[in-house]
């Protein structure tokens, strides 16, 4: 889990109002955030792309 999960899910969550991200997305793209090992995310949601991360991270989705 990340540091201080529920407060920045919170604030992902505040910031990221025009997105349907549930809180299991927001503690996914804060833990992939928070490990710079984390080159790529899979998901099956592809409106997880609309996420700013701190680092380079490719977000792919069945089919690319």
């Amino acid at each position: 889990m990340p540091n201080e999960s529920h407060p920045r899910s919170v604030a992902l969550l505040a910031r990221y109002v025009d997105q349907n991200f549930s809180w299991v997305d927001a503690i996914v793209l804060l833990t992939a955030d928070d490990d710079r090992g984390v080159e790529r995310l899979w998901t099956v949601d592809s409106t997880l792309g609309a996420y700013r991360f701190s680092h380079h991270v490719v977000v792919s989705t069945p089919g690319e």
